[in-house]
């Protein structure tokens, strides 16, 4: 018997809490190539923004992965890597604290990136008239 699209992805979606839950980065790498994860799924395998040691080639998969929300990029804001964190500061879309605390990094080529994000934000919504 076919299991059911929900079925599958429940059990993906097990797959992934326990992947994570094991800290197996073998596994991980495979799930965070995978294209059919969902935001939710990639947000399970994702480390947290408290390990600022957090794999740089895990963290650079889920960067790359199509369901990577702002949400889940905003975590690694601190991150120990200066180039997950140049990545962080050029996410498409980044807003807010995220950017601010980017817009003070250590590495330059890091707040000049925060900061031109920060101006373009300002700028489109001072056009559109949202302050």
């Amino acid at each position: 018997m076919r299991p059911t699209k929900r079925a599958a992805q429940i059990a993906k979606y097990q797959q992934c809490t326990q992947a994570a839950q094991r800290g197996d980065l073998t596994e991980l790498l495979v799930l965070a190539a995978d294209p059919t994860l969902t935001r939710e799924m990639l947000a399970t395998i994702a480390p947290s923004n408290r390990e600022r040691d957090a794999d740089v080639e895990l963290v650079n998969a889920i960067l790359d992965h199509p369901a990577c929300s702002e949400g889940i990029a905003s975590r690694y804001t601190t991150h120990h890597d200066a180039a997950i964190r140049l990545r962080i500061a050029t996410f498409p879309h980044l807003t807010g604290a995220s950017l601010q605390i980017l817009a003070t990094d250590a590495d330059e080529r890091v707040r000049d990136s925060a900061t031109a994000q920060l101006e373009r934000s300002n700028s489109i919504r001072t056009t559109r008239g949202w302050r």
